[in-house]
């Protein structure tokens, strides 16, 4: 049963207190294994803490047991009401561990892989450690006291978007995943000034704005491969691309910027993929 949490907004961070050990550590393997994590297009390995450097804000080399290529929980199938002490200990139990940290007695160098990571986010286990010297006590039902058991953890909200940006881009610049970019599509105005280019440029902005999509609209007066290049680099997920001579024939251009893949559509096909 858990007791109560306490929040610290700025740093995202939180503690907890529980009545068994049994209770916090479900939920520490709970918060091991987010149920969203899957849609951030992030890799996350859970490494042996003990092993880790803390408060790793920048792109680190590890190197980790070859057995965390195939290692992987099915989010899905998780049953978040049960302990999930054992998928905890699972990948815990692996070998990881930052360059300086690293001592090759531990493992064959034939079973390692080096890899780049950045600490995102973290789980502390306290136990009893200081409730007891506290005396933070609760009184069971059966009216004896317990100390309360501890744990902490913390997610580091800006370093996620440098994570995301490291694991998802190309040499053009950011790949967003759809979740979490800042905008949902981009329209990319080539000839501003352009009545018919602008007058479809505002359409497909206004009726995807009434869909409640986020929506960036490009009508600066650059040069068309300057405009197309810094769309690339932002990364925002779809690209509807207006030009002189698509619009004369009543089409528009639209990139996929995950993949790359372009298509000459019409309105009605436009908004299909965009809601694709």
């Amino acid at each position: 049963m858990v007791l109560f949490f306490i929040f610290l907004s700025t740093t995202r961070d939180f503690f907890e207190l529980t009545l068994s050990n049994k209770s916090l550590r479900a939920s520490e393997g709970e918060d091991c294994f987010p149920r969203d994590e899957r849609h951030l297009g992030l890799s996350n390995k859970r490494p042996n803490s003990s092993l880790i450097k803390h408060n790793n804000q920048e792109p680190t080399s590890y190197l980790l047991d070859i057995l965390f290529i195939n290692l992987s929980v099915d989010i899905d199938s998780i049953d978040y009401e049960k302990d999930l002490e054992s998928n905890v200990n699972l990948f815990t139990s692996l070998y990881a561990a930052t360059d300086e940290k690293h001592d090759p007695t531990k493992i064959d160098a034939l079973n390692l892989m080096e890899t780049r990571g950045i600490e995102v986010g973290h789980i502390f286990h306290f136990g009893t450690k200081y409730s007891e010297s506290m005396g933070a006590k609760i009184t069971l039902p059966d009216g004896s006291l317990s100390p309360v058991f501890m744990g902490s953890y913390g997610i580091g909200v800006s370093r996620l978007v440098g994570a995301i940006i490291e694991s998802s881009h190309d040499e053009a610049g950011i790949i967003w995943p759809k979740s979490v970019a800042p905008f949902d599509l981009c329209v990319v105005n080539l000839a501003v000034g352009n009545e018919l280019c602008d007058e479809m440029s505002l359409s497909v902005y206004n009726f995807f704005k009434g869909q409640n999509k986020e929506i960036l609209y490009d009508d600066t007066k650059e040069s068309v491969g300057s405009k197309l290049a810094k769309m690339d680099l932002i990364g925002i997920p779809f690209q509807v691309i207006i030009g002189p001579r698509l619009a004369k024939d009543n089409k528009y251009e639209f990139k996929n910027r995950s993949n790359g893949e372009k298509h000459i559509v019409d309105f009605d096909n436009l908004i299909n993929l965009v809601n694709s």
